[in-house]
């Protein structure tokens, strides 16, 4: 609005919108608003030094109206077909079968779920019957179905993806009424009896999908209403559907390198073909090399995009991109946990450190441990020898591209804990295979632990405080370490738990039978 009262449209491009809360709606920069979330947002426009404001409720969406969408609207009786439905909401188009209340207006159909979220209709008698679907006080417009005199006179069994299959491979099965009146219907598959002549060939679920596991024949048959239907299956050799490529980078500085892999999709598997594979790149910004030990190693030869490509088997993948920077190495540093439990190993990365702030994977490196008990492969691998006390520690330091990283400092830990079971001991600490009481019937006690087995090869009890969980009886009681036997009796299954301080969580023993004897 001008000064004297007039008004004059404004070209929406030269507003500034923007949204105070863009999670609850959006606005573009031609005004156009959009909802995204449930809540309060206020709209403002600015032209000129001049402001302009507009509050929106958002409210979650809301069911407008319901569609159903049925296979077939005509069925014989004693035969079924399969019903969906649609929510049509304010914010688009929903699946909603297995929320609605299907329904019908007389007795001539019924229903019951199916897989693969829809509903099976069953013809219970001849005639027509008007079918709804309603959710949350909408109902859908009534669809006429109606269920005829037809008997089922034949059964026809189709595959999707044909009957030569490759090992590993998948397809979907069709069964085919075809009636006394001529027509043809679709049989839900839940309703049929699929049985596979070589169940070590070719497997098949009650959905109808076959899976194809050995090379050879299988043949298929179909029971439904009385009536068979056979296919017959040829299962071929594993088929090479597809050829991947991987970058361990998507991006590195000019004059470094990064490991390539490609990989082979059969139909029944992936398997790694790296070795086998040939790159190529679209130009030359990157070239290949192979490592001593099989790496691939791409390499930044200048500055550019490039993309790069694996064939195998006269397959080629499709491109992977690589991006080689100008930025320059300014250092290296070891990444890594800087602690190793004993029994275990633990992996080292070398990282070069680039003066784009960047970081990346270093290639042709050298590792070197200051202390002889703590051994360091070729590809960063430690592992301490199994002499070595915990709390034990070594400086690791690593070589690259012409440059030292700092000292990494590793420190042994105390080893994992792998599984735990109970352990009742007398006083001498003798194991007990069995718990007798004191002939005099007075009351025996004994030692209750709860015994580990280490990473480190090493067995002994677990230091904590225990949790014991048993059925109460008058047999025995256990308490933090002591175990009283009062009468003969049991088994009764007993279970120890304690706090594991390596892996920061309670450990529990399997489930074991104790009795007194």
């Amino acid at each position: 609005m001008k000064s004297d009262g007039s008004t004059q449209s404004i070209v929406l491009s030269e507003v500034a919108f923007s949204s105070s809360n863009p999670a609850v709606a959006s606005v573009t920069d031609t005004g156009e608003v959009k909802a995204v979330g449930v809540g309060s947002t206020t709209i403002t426009a600015t032209y000129n030094g001049k402001t302009a404001t507009l509050g929106y409720t958002v409210t979650a969406h809301q069911l407008q109206s319901i569609v159903i969408n049925a296979d077939h609207a005509s069925i014989a009786k004693g035969t079924a077909t399969e019903v969906s439905a649609t929510g049509v909401y304010t914010d688009g188009n929903q699946d909603i079968t297995t929320q609605v209340l299907f329904s019908s207006d007389n007795g001539n159909v019924s229903f019951s779920s199916g897989y693969d979220d829809n509903t099976v209709v069953y013809g219970n008698e001849v005639g027509t019957s008007n079918i709804t679907a309603s959710m949350n006080g909408v109902s859908s417009d009534p669809i006429l179905f109606k269920v005829t005199a037809a008997t089922l006179d034949s059964l026809t069994l189709t595959s999707n993806a044909g009957t030569n299959l490759p090992k590993g491979a998948k397809s979907q099965l069709n069964v085919i009424g075809t009636m006394s009146d001529g027509s043809q219907q679709v049989i839900v598959p839940s309703e049929v009896a699929f049985t596979s002549s070589h169940k070590n060939v070719l497997s098949i679920n009650s959905k109808g999908v076959v899976q194809t596991l050995l090379e050879g024949s299988s043949t298929v048959t179909a029971i439904y209403n009385g009536k068979t239907a056979e296919l017959p299956f040829m299962v071929t050799a594993h088929q090479l559907t597809e050829v991947t490529v991987q970058l361990m980078k998507a991006s590195i500085a000019k004059g470094t390198a990064t490991n390539v892999s490609a990989a082979a999709v059969y139909s029944d598997g992936i398997v790694p073909v790296t070795s086998e594979a040939v790159f190529s790149s679209d130009n030359g910004n990157v070239s290949f090399s192979t490592s001593s030990d099989n790496q691939v190693l791409a390499h930044g030869n200048s500055a550019g995009y490039s993309y790069i490509s694996a064939t195998y088997n006269g397959m080629t993948s499709s491109p992977s991109m690589l991006h080689v920077t100008d930025a320059i190495v300014t250092g290296v540093e070891v990444d890594g946990e800087s602690t190793i439990v004993k029994g275990y190993s633990t992996q080292l990365i070398a990282q070069l450190v680039m003066s784009d702030g960047s970081k990346q994977p270093a290639t042709n490196v050298a590792w070197r441990s200051m202390s002889g008990n703590f051994n360091v492969t070729d590809t960063g691998l430690v592992t301490a020898n199994s002499s070595v006390p915990v709390g034990s520690y070594t400086n690791i330091w690593v070589n690259a591209n012409g440059m030292q990283s700092d000292l990494f400092k590793l420190t042994l830990t105390d080893p994992a804990l792998l599984s735990t079971f109970i352990q009742i001991d007398d006083r001498t600490g003798q194991q007990l295979q069995r718990l007798p009481l004191y002939k005099d019937g007075k009351t025996a006690l004994y030692l209750a632990v709860i015994m580990g087995n280490f990473s480190d090869g090493s067995q002994h009890y677990v230091v904590g405080s225990y949790n014991w969980q048993y059925q109460t009886n008058d047999y025995f009681s256990i308490d933090t370490y002591s175990f009283r036997a009062y009468s003969a009796g049991g088994p009764i299954n007993v279970v120890g738990s304690v706090w594991d301080p390596v892996s920061k969580t309670t450990v529990s023993t399997p489930s074991t039978p104790i009795g007194v004897y």
